[in-house]
């Protein structure tokens, strides 16, 4: 926790490091904590005397919200065109109730999402001795359950549960392809 709200650099011990605001001589600090001429400061407010405040370096703190926010942009878009490329693909059984406006499939693949996050751990894990005696078969089911659940709960339609495996199944194989494809781009491919 201390190295994500603090930056170290090669040269610099974590005894010169503080937090990323300005202190001025004098100055009263009430928020956050940080290191000082190799003394901790607490989150409580105080003041800096001059010859304390003059060995302070401040160093800008990147957080790591701009790569979330663009991560989860990301994959929304690839949740977005693998749901879309299903419909294509399976459109007898897996399909868009008003022929898939591109709200429709950006709302289907945000709760595709946030179901897949939330529901299907929960699902997997009460499903764990028929998912090991079926060798990890059963593991298609819970996938339809998921696309049945985003299904009921968008425009999305499936026809049947049997349609609602297999798309689940399609769209599991165009997940990956994107996905391989977007980390063989950006030169992260994993072995």
């Amino acid at each position: 926790m201390f190295r994500r709200l603090f930056s170290f650099p090669d040269s610099t011990a974590p005894e010169q490091v503080v937090p990323i605001f300005q202190r001025q001589p004098g100055t009263v600090v009430s928020v956050g904590a940080g290191v000082v001429e190799g003394k901790e400061t607490g989150g409580s407010t105080g003041s800096f005397s001059k010859r304390s405040a003059s060995h302070v370096r401040l160093i800008p703190v990147v957080l790591p919200y701009p790569v979330f926010m663009r991560n989860f942009l990301i994959k929304l878009a690839l949740n977005a065109v693998a749901l879309w490329l299903t419909t294509l693909v399976y459109s007898q059984g897996v399909y868009f109730e008003r022929s898939g406006h591109t709200w429709d499939v950006l709302v289907a693949a945000l709760v595709l999402g946030i179901v897949n996050a939330l529901i299907r751990p929960v699902l997997l894990l009460f499903s764990l001795p028929i998912n090991v005696l079926t060798l990890g078969l059963f593991t298609l089911v819970v996938n339809g359950v998921v696309l049945s659940i985003v299904a009921w709960a968008t425009s999305l339609d499936v026809r049947n549960f049997g349609a609602a495996i297999i798309g689940a199944l399609i769209l599991s194989v165009i997940s990956w392809i994107l996905d391989t494809v977007l980390h063989t781009l950006d030169g992260k491919q994993d072995a």
